[in-house]
């Protein structure tokens, strides 16, 4: 038996997993959250561990906040990439947005960001007066963001 508190710790760190930087990007079901653990192990071949045959598994719980559902993908001896964050998490994250649907969840609604979120704009110029300048062609403003949209001229 676990604490609420120590349970609550335990997911929280597990999600990590699942977040820029963790091992399982993949396992990730657009608009869910996802708290595992991914893990590579050597198979057994006689009395010696193997260097040429393993197991790679995820083992995760969605949603990570309050779960429904626990699920274990373990692939005998994969072929190419032997690791559970590249092999076995892009399956269970089929298995669990199948699986959730199922089950009556669905996906939140993604929150619609702003343009100005993306490009913001940049500083106005300051109010004192420029000199008058000779009528050029008009300079291509640069996105900073590199999205290709159009930014609006400032007044």
């Amino acid at each position: 038996m676990l604490a609420p508190d120590t349970a609550r710790q335990m997911l929280a760190i597990m999600e990590t997993v699942t977040k820029p930087g963790g091992t399982a990007l993949e396992a990730v079901p657009p608009g869910f959250t996802v708290a595992g653990k991914t893990g590579t192990a050597q198979k057994l071949v006689g009395r010696a561990y193997s260097h040429s045959k393993y197991n790679a598994l995820f083992i995760g719980l969605t949603p990570a906040q309050k779960p429904a559902l626990a699920i274990a993908v373990i692939i005998d001896e994969p072929k190419g990439a032997i690791y559970g964050g590249v092999v076995a998490a892009p399956i269970f994250r089929e298995i669990a947005a199948q699986s959730l649907r199922f089950l009556g969840y669905y996906p939140k609604a993604r929150i619609r960001r702003s343009w100005l979120d993306c490009c913001p704009l940049p500083p106005r110029p300051s109010p004192r007066r420029r000199p008058r300048q000779l009528p050029t062609r008009p300079r291509r403003r640069i996105n900073p963001c590199n999205c290709r949209r159009q930014l609006r001229k400032s007044p």
